[in-house]
This record gives C-alpha cells, structure tokens and sequence, in this order.
C-alpha cells in the first residue's frame, strides 16, 4: 500500500518551492517538485517569470535558478523556436540570448522545466521570459552600396583593370509598407571618384537601387546578379533597377550591411573605347 501511495503522490505537481508532503518524511532531505525562478542578472517579475531588458544585438541573460546538488533539469520551449534562444536546455540556469527583436516592443517566450529530484519527483515549471527594449538603446542603422564601374570586356564581372566611374547619380527606393509593393526614393548620391557609394539607412524595409540606364555614351553591362553577391552587375539593363533585397537592421550580415549593390557600364556596339593617358 505504501508502495502505491508514493506513486500516486509523485505524480502530482505542486506550487513553486512547495515540498511533496508524503515524500518529505520519507526521504533524507525534502523533495522540492518545483523551485522558485532566480534570476541572477535580470528583474522577477514573479516567481515563474523573469523580464530581460536589453538593446538588441547584446541580449545575455541567465534565467533559471543555481543548479541542486542531485537534481536534472530539462527546458522545453513552449514557444516556437524559443528553444534556439538558450544556450543549453539541461542545466538549471540556461543563457537566454536572442539577438534581435523585430517587434520593437515586449516579446513573450514560455518554456516548461522539468526539476527531477532523482527519486522519482520530478516537477513541472512554467518560465515565461519578457525581451525588452529599453529606451535608452542606440538608433538601429544599416548601409547600402557600393560601387559603379566601367565594364571594358562587357563580362558584368569586376576585373583588377577595370576602373570605377565618377559622379553617377544613384536613387535609393524603399517600399512604403511591408507588402505594399509601392516604392518611393528613399535618398539620391553620386559615386565618388573612386566609383564608390553608399546610403545609410534607419529602417528595416525591402529597398532597391535604380542606376541610369546610359552614362555619358555607355549602357548598362549584362547583369549577372546573384543575391548578396559582391563584384558582378546588379542593375537591369533596361530599368536601371538592382533586384529588391530587405534590410533587417536588427539581423545580421548584409541584411544590416550590404555592399554588394554595384552596376557596370560598358560601351555599346559600334563604339571604341578610348583611354586618355595623362603626361
């Protein structure tokens, strides 16, 4: 009958902290089902929920509570994904850290941990984690470019000879609503003498570079674009437009900075280009 009873009762869950009754007069120590949520470096907001508040990009937390001599822990996101924000998911004080947070406002994320004492106790915890954005946190910002250049061999590849084109006027254009598929001109520069642009942006959006068509006597070059390639063409020969690409300033890599927007120039058929050597 004993046997049965201690069955029956280490199926039950019990509050945070509280300690299984029967069990607790049979064993050597307490067997605590649950523990109450520590959080070394952030706000409880209450036992089973803590709230880390942190610019995006820098979001380093632990959020579970010091490891019990004896015990196993195991977290299970709750919500999708969540469990690629810890660093481990079989410790008692896992680091949460998610890098970015596309709402701009509180996100929520709920785990379930499992606290097994090792004698068949084993409790069940709900941790919810609040991801905040303080206001104090720096203005997101990317940067868009970066080079125009004169195509001689028409291959719409960058080759070591070829050289870069001053003063051509470029347009930035943004899409006005995610989805919307409306683009306006977001900002307009020149390249530079060394052929060299760029746009600093503050917003996440899909956004698209619009190059002239002709320069001076010379067309556009072929494009020979490929997503988030550097050293090729990525303007349309006709349009003058590069493919739409998105900008997510609290991502990483050329969705925050992408240089590989360039456009090559070369003379269309018929012509014979000329290089004007200075003595």
């Amino acid at each position: 009958g004993a046997f049965i009873l201690i069955n029956e009762q280490t199926n039950q869950t019990v509050a945070a902290g509280t300690a299984c009754p029967l069990l607790a007069t049979i064993l050597e120590t307490p067997c605590y089902c649950n523990q109450p949520l520590v959080a070394t470096t952030n706000v409880a907001v209450s036992p089973d929920t803590v709230k880390v508040t942190a610019c995006p990009g820098i979001t380093t937390a632990p959020i579970g509570s010091a490891p019990i001599t004896g015990y196993t822990y195991s977290w299970v996101a709750i919500t999708p994904g969540a469990a690629l924000y810890l660093n481990a998911i079989n410790i008692a004080n896992p680091t949460f850290n998610k890098a970015t947070n596309t709402s701009g406002g509180i996100e929520s994320f709920s785990y379930q941990l499992y606290i097994d004492r090792g004698t068949a106790c084993v409790g069940i915890q709900t941790i919810v984690v609040l991801l905040d954005i303080p206001a104090n946190c720096p203005a997101p910002f990317g940067t868009i470019g970066n080079y125009v250049w004169m195509d001689t061999n028409a291959n719409g590849l960058q080759d070591g000879s070829e050289n870069g084109i001053n003063n051509v006027v470029i347009q930035l254009y943004k899409e006005t609503n995610v989805g919307s598929g409306v683009y306006l001109i977001e900002q307009t520069t020149n390249t530079n003498a060394s052929g060299a642009y760029n746009f600093t942006i503050t917003e996440s959006a899909n956004y698209y570079v619009k190059f002239p068509t002709t320069n001076a006597i010379n067309i556009l070059t072929t494009a020979t674009s490929t997503a988030a390639t550097d050293g090729n063409s990525d303007a349309n020969a006709t349009t003058g437009n590069s493919p739409i690409f998105n900008m997510n300033l609290y991502g990483t890599g050329v969705s925050v900075n992408n240089p590989t927007i360039d456009a090559g120039y070369t003379c269309p058929t018929g012509c014979i280009p000329i290089t004007v050597i200075k003595k």
